[in-house]
């Protein structure tokens, strides 16, 4: 299972990755903190030793700052970039939005 969140909203009341965070009762060093609104997360499950667990890759950025490359897992041997800055500019070109 793989799972990219970006949350690129500044305002706003709750942090959804900090809410998966104690939902999956992961460690405490996962939880963004509150002073950098901006984020996307990268989600992995993965069976070590008969343990399901999950690998993450936090990144915060600012406002106007160019959007990370997270990776995306396929299955257990196929991992793919996702190019964020990418997807949104092509995103915004075809809708016209730039």
């Amino acid at each position: 299972m793989s799972l990219i969140i970006v949350d690129i909203v500044p305002s706003r009341r709750g942090n959804l990755q900090n809410e998966i965070a104690e939902l999956l009762r992961l460690a405490p060093a996962v939880v963004l903190s509150s002073e950098q609104p901006l984020y996307s997360v990268a989600y992995r499950r993965a069976l070590r030793n008969e343990v399901h667990e999950y690998d993450l890759w936090p990144t915060t950025f600012d406002v106007g700052a160019t959007l990370p490359t997270q990776p995306l897992t396929i299955n257990p041997e196929v991992c793919v970039p996702v190019d964020l800055e990418a997807t949104h500019s092509e995103t915004c070109r075809r809708l016209r939005l730039n």
